[in-house]
């Protein structure tokens, strides 16, 4: 049995070598189907960061009308856990403000490419190229265009990734902020405190006759 490892010779720095007609076809192929696949890739990655952007949106959102209300709402002052609600309800608005510039950047703003030669000046260099050197020519551009596309592609999707899980923790502080609120109004905690809740002295007021609360002459 041979256990010896067969390695591709290393292509050289300057000029890789020449090839037959019949390979040159083959990576002419090869590099477009990995350009056009980058390509669809680097779409696909903006349109998760556009659907991200508008969850962003959303969620800021309901979380400053949910802010407002309570603000306007205070007849016992901001203490507590109204204060800590807030709080982390601030928190999370803050942070997906910064997310949200930085999902512009990745879902709508362009990236610095090298792109291939005009179309109209390639066609009048055609002419004076053979068939080979012309077919290699068009390789070459979409062996570049695979290239820098590739580099894109990978950057997209770190920032998509991160954008993820920044959206998954702001996310995690609005429920806390939301938790710290009800636990404020909860029937509960108002109980533990020696005072009724809102919920138990709107029944006892709607149970009580009029003989029970005007005195007796």
């Amino acid at each position: 049995m041979n256990n010896e490892k067969t390695t591709l010779p290393e292509p050289e720095a300057d000029e890789p070598a020449a090839l037959d007609q019949h390979l040159t076809e083959l990576w002419i192929e090869y590099s477009k189907e990995r350009f056009l696949a980058a390509e669809a890739q680097i779409r696909e990655f903006r349109s998760w960061a556009r659907q991200l952007g508008a969850a962003i949106t959303v969620l800021i959102g309901l979380e400053m009308t949910i802010v407002a209300k309570v603000l306007f709402d205070l007849p016992h002052g901001l203490e507590g856990w109204r204060a800590a609600g807030v709080l982390l309800l601030l928190i999370a608005i803050l942070l997906q403000l910064v997310m949200l510039s930085y999902n512009i950047l990745t879902g709508y703003s362009g990236e610095l490419v090298m792109g291939p030669e005009s179309p109209t000046t390639l066609r009048f260099l055609l002419p004076d190229m053979p068939q080979p050197a012309a077919a290699e020519v068009f390789g070459r551009y979409y062996a570049n265009g695979c290239d820098n596309s590739e580099k894109l592609q990978e950057k997209l999707g770190v920032r998509v990734h991160r954008q993820a899980i920044q959206l998954i923790v702001s996310f995690l502080l609005f429920l806390a902020g939301i938790c710290a609120l009800v636990i404020d109004v909860s029937p509960f905690r108002a109980t533990q405190k020696g005072q009724p809740s809102r919920a138990v002295v709107g029944v006892v007021s709607s149970k009580t006759s009029p003989s029970q609360v005007l005195p007796r002459q």
